[in-house]
């Protein structure tokens, strides 16, 4: 999670869905992650994104 986001840039977008095995829907995963200051980009299946901002926080969204 990106928190605060200033800016957020799409370079490329390439939302292709796919299902697991257990039905649920999965974009891919992020392949690159750079950063230089408040700056990161992403990069993964989905496509290509820049965004500024406060550092990112993991977030666990395990279902319970």
């Amino acid at each position: 999670m990106f928190p605060n986001p200033s800016r957020v840039d799409w370079i490329e977008r390439a939302f292709r869905p796919i299902h697991d095995p257990d039905a649920s829907t999965d974009y891919g995963n992020i392949d690159t992650f750079d950063w230089d200051g408040s700056r990161f980009v992403l990069v993964g299946e989905w496509g290509h994104v820049a965004i500024t901002s406060e550092p990112p926080l993991v977030v666990d969204h395990v279902a319970v």
